[in-house]
């Protein structure tokens, strides 16, 4: 029997996920509350799924990369 290969951080299967899905229309609001959501998971260490296919899923990327 062949061995599992893994390619990147495996200790990252070991967190809990949160998803973070974006329509391509939201009201400014609550843009504005999803940057701060996207910091607070930064700054909690949380790992984060995304699509990144809407403006706003690519700027949440660029808040959780910001503290690396």
């Amino acid at each position: 029997m062949l061995g599992v290969e893994y390619l990147g951080n495996r200790e990252l299967l070991k967190l809990k996920k949160a998803g973070f899905l974006a329509s391509s229309t939201i009201s400014p609001e609550t843009v504005l509350r999803c940057y701060d959501w996207a910091t607070e998971m930064r700054n909690q260490g949380e790992c984060v799924v995304s699509g990144l296919s809407s403006k706003l899923e690519q700027d949440v990327l660029h808040f959780l990369l910001k503290g690396c």
